[in-house]
């Protein structure tokens, strides 16, 4: 009867540890989520060009950069139209770079407008990409 009720005593605070662990994981997990959300929130973008000036109606690489050198939680990046809408041009990016193609269409300064989009389950975080080149 006695090692009845040890294993009942066990019992309970193995279950009681088990329950432990898992707020602490919870509070982990919230945490690392917490920590991803804000270094997405709080990021810069740099542009890199490949030329100063470009080419009026002539195609122009980009280079976008995060300033983290470690991947990122998948985002997606959608090209903000004139109109104001979006035209969704990569889909389940991780780097912390991606490569864009511009076409200047004037003389002077070409402004590019992006977004970025990721996804922390039910909540999107935006971080909006505005910049231009420059093109005679």
């Amino acid at each position: 009867m006695i090692f009845l009720s040890c294993k009942k005593d066990e019992t309970a605070e193995l279950k009681n540890q088990i329950k432990i662990l898992e707020n602490k994981y919870s509070l982990l997990k919230d945490s690392i989520s917490k920590s991803k959300k804000d270094k997405v929130s709080k990021s810069n973008i740099i542009i890199q060009t490949f030329k100063e000036i470009h080419q009026v109606n002539e195609l122009a690489k980009v280079k976008f950069l995060f300033n983290y050198p470690e991947d990122l939680p998948n985002y997606n990046v959608y090209k903000i139209n004139e109109d104001e809408t979006r035209e969704l041009i990569f889909e389940g990016l991780s780097k912390n770079e991606f490569d864009f193609e511009h076409t200047p269409s004037k003389e002077g300064w070409n402004e590019i407008k992006l977004m970025t989009v990721f996804d922390f389950g039910d909540e999107k975080i935006e971080v909006p990409v505005y910049s231009s080149i420059k093109a005679e």
